[in-house]
């Protein structure tokens, strides 16, 4: 053992139920994460050819 740790396995050693905490606040965070990357996706990809940004009533400009 080389005696160097993580701060995460200081916490663990010293503080159980907070890393306890940090650990569910983590998983949380992650699959709160998860809708954001699929809205970059969308958001990021190129528009469809063609009437896609006609709105109801809005004639296209020839």
């Amino acid at each position: 053992m080389n005696g160097i740790i993580t701060v995460a396995e200081y916490v663990e050693w010293k503080q159980p139920e907070v890393a306890a905490r940090l650990r569910q606040w983590i998983e949380r965070a992650k699959i709160l994460a998860l809708p954001f990357r699929q809205w970059k996706t969308i958001m990021e990809e190129r528009p469809l050819p063609g009437r896609a940004g006609l709105l109801p009533g809005e004639r296209e400009a020839i």
